[in-house]
């Protein structure tokens, strides 16, 4: 599974990656059958967002659905050789 970076303080809870996320697990565009759960922030930061299980990265995709679709760049595909980001 590919690391994807959240970078909070690009986040505007806009919900694009979750309609991308859902899209890809069922084919249609909602928030329920997404992988991504989004919150609000401690009050530092804006929102957060955490995966479950049901996360692939989109496995037969160069770059996940989350991530192309997400117009803040709050999401990226962590570069190989880096660690947590």
């Amino acid at each position: 599974m590919r690391k994807l970076k959240f970078i909070d303080k690009n986040c505007y809870g806009c919900r694009m990656c979750q309609m991308a996320c859902s899209f890809h697990h069922s084919g249609r565009f909602g928030l329920a059958g997404s992988s991504i759960r989004m919150r609000k922030g401690d009050g530092l930061t804006g929102m957060a967002l955490s995966f479950d299980a049901s996360c692939d990265s989109c496995k037969n995709r160069k770059v996940p659905y989350c991530v192309e679709y997400c117009p803040y760049g709050a999401l990226q595909k962590e570069k190989k050789g880096h660690g947590k980001g």
